[in-house]
């Protein structure tokens, strides 16, 4: 799953399309929000 930066305010999300179990198309979106300390760990 790709995950984008929003440029105008500095968050991150996450957006994942997938099929749901009646067959039916849907997207998900999750917004995140880190902190500095936190995004220095992950690298």
């Amino acid at each position: 799953m790709p995950v984008f930066k929003n440029e105008d305010n500095s968050t991150w999300y996450v957006m994942a399309r997938y099929v749901n179990w009646k067959g039916k198309h849907e997207k998900h979106l999750s917004i995140l929000e880190f902190k500095q300390q936190a995004a220095l760990m992950v690298c």
